[in-house]
């Protein structure tokens, strides 16, 4: 080999790696700025890896976007639920002012935090986040690297997760409705009948990850049975192991809180050693929480987490303290997984994977090679 060749692939090698470390660096900064040229709001992240870094590493590379068709038929529901008395018109009309409202409102910083938070608590430290667009039209790139199929799993369902806590009253009449229902051999969308409930069916990871998923779960009624009892009602599944079971919770809002004054969640143990998850509020949260309880003292609360229950204790004095538990048969894992989303903060809408690709690794001799040959 000649001395200019030598000196030639020298080059090629020390200008890899200067480039290894300028990605290092770049990869560090974490503030959102703006991107003018693009159009999309990035992380530095994103800016800092460079194309060389990630054919080394390999990635995954997520577009979501908002469920608009899942969110226009939850609030169409709420409005037909709340306005029955007032005419077809009115309703339509309602229903696009609360979308349009939820719209506006949506901040994209916010969502990227979210989703940051999610993924830095399953061990995914450096993912790229992009956004393009806004409002429901908002879209969110998320690259991170290749990852082993559980942990893709994992994050496949954070990535779609609302993370809206709710707490509801449950039905008065629930027990005889849940005996109604599990009296029939149907089954909600993407479930099938068990013992004393409902389980995934082999296809419901395909079904779950389908436009007004969770919608048509909770539109579900058993053949023969007349929806209109339901009016004020809610229905929600209950986890309990591995088998959800039917249940319903009222819909009023004078009696329903939200989760977005929720301070901290954390993985802890009951008075006789079950998993549970323990949370508190900040202290606004705290005042709702005391007067919500005990304007219900006898009744029982359902604490709800996009639309699964998870336990509804009942309500035996009001509770001042600003806290709380979540008990429901968790695994470890489990348990983590919803203090993982608790404290990630929520999404203002569930949203859907629109495509996911992935780069496979490149060994480092095609890498430098590529580079050698763009210098030719």
């Amino acid at each position: 080999m000649s001395k200019n060749n030598i000196w030639k692939w020298l080059a090629i090698v020390n200008t890899a790696g200067l480039l290894f470390c300028i990605a290092y660096i770049l990869i560090g900064l974490r503030k959102e700025i703006p991107n003018n040229v693009s159009g999309l709001k990035e992380t530095s992240a994103a800016r800092g890896e460079g194309r060389l870094a990630r054919d080394l590493a390999g990635s995954t590379t997520f577009i979501l976007g908002f469920d608009v068709d899942e969110l226009r038929e939850s609030v169409r529901s709420d409005v037909i639920n709340s306005m029955r008395n007032v005419n077809a018109d009115e309703q339509e009309s309602e229903i696009a002012r609360r979308i349009d409202e939820i719209g506006r409102n949506i901040d994209d910083y916010r969502v990227i935090g979210v989703i940051r938070r999610r993924l830095s608590r399953i061990g995914v430290e450096e993912p790229a986040i992009e956004v393009s667009g806004s409002g429901m039209e908002l879209r969110v790139f998320v690259r991170v690297p290749v990852l082993d199929r559980q942990k893709t799993d994992e994050l496949r369902r954070l990535l779609q997760t609302a993370g809206m806590l709710e707490f509801r009253l449950l039905a008065r009449d629930n027990d005889r409705l849940v005996g109604e229902f599990l009296d029939s051999p149907d089954a909600p969308f993407g479930y099938g009948r068990a013992a004393g409930g409902y389980q995934p069916a082999s296809d419901f990871a395909v079904k779950s990850r389908t436009k007004g998923f969770r919608q048509r779960v909770e539109n579900f009624r058993p053949k023969g049975f007349d929806g209109n009892r339901l009016y004020g009602i809610k229905l929600v599944l209950q986890k309990e192991g591995n088998v959800y079971k039917p249940c319903f919770v009222e819909r009023s809002s004078r009696n329903m809180m939200k989760g977005d004054t929720l301070s901290k969640a954390s993985v802890t143990t009951d008075p006789i050693g079950g998993v549970c998850v323990s949370f508190s509020f900040n202290g606004e949260g705290a005042k709702k929480f005391g007067e919500l309880t005990a304007r219900n003292v006898g009744r029982r609360l359902a604490i709800i987490l996009d639309n699964t229950l998870y336990s509804a204790p009942n309500l035996k004095e009001p509770i001042t303290g600003g806290s709380g538990r979540i008990s429901g048969n968790f695994t470890a894992e489990e348990a983590r997984s919803l203090s993982n989303i608790l404290n990630s903060g929520f999404l203002p809408a569930p949203m859907v994977i629109l495509s996911e690709s992935t780069v496979a690794p490149a060994s480092a001799f095609d890498v430098i090679k590529k580079n050698s040959d763009s210098m030719k």
